[in-house]
């Protein structure tokens, strides 16, 4: 199972959220050293802070989605990895989050969980920000936009064939950052 999530879009409470409610094996890949895939020059800041913001091919992603592991990736949309994903697209959902929102995320993460050097997050991050909303959104109609809802995280629920939870932020945990929760490989 695959979710495929902005940076700074809540992903890894609701990966925390999978484990703890849904009692499902929940975790990130670091794709860069499992499948040795390689940065993408179209995302290459995103790269350089995240391991799985990567190229990936067909095999990589069958991997992912059929799984019985519930996995969060930050795969961006690059050329390649679109006419990998078309095959797969009714099978993944995507979280996304206003790439204002998550940049500014990143600048009050700086020094406590990613680099505090100002370098690391140059307005061209913004712009791979920014390019990763807008080609997910017109690349399919299978995306939830954080702020997180009751109603979002059931719909996320249904998609992926998991029990629907009443009032599903009452239990919501509040997680900032995937490396704390040792839920990533």
């Amino acid at each position: 199972m695959l979710l495929i999530a902005i940076p700074k879009s809540w992903s890894s409470s609701l990966l925390k959220y999978v484990q703890t409610q849904h009692k499902q094996e929940a975790k990130q890949m670091n794709l860069k050293v499992e499948y040795k895939c390689k940065i993408s020059n179209e995302f290459k800041y995103m790269g350089n802070l995240h391991c799985c913001c990567v190229e990936i091919n067909e095999y990589v992603i069958e991997q992912l989605i059929f799984s019985p592991t519930f996995f969060r990736q930050h795969i961006p949309p690059t050329e390649n990895n679109l006419k990998v994903l078309e095959k797969f697209k009714n099978e993944f959902m995507v979280l996304l989050r206003n790439p204002d929102d998550c940049y500014n995320a990143y600048l009050r993460a700086r020094g406590k969980w990613h680099p505090a050097h100002l370098s690391y997050y140059p307005p061209d991050l913004k712009n791979e920000l920014r390019l990763f909303y807008e080609l997910y959104i017109s690349f399919t109609d299978n995306y939830i936009i954080s702020p997180l809802t009751n109603e979002k995280i059931n719909q996320f629920e249904k998609f992926y064939g998991f029990k629907i939870i009443d009032n599903p932020l009452s239990v919501f945990p509040k997680e900032k950052y995937s490396r704390n929760l040792k839920i990533g490989s």
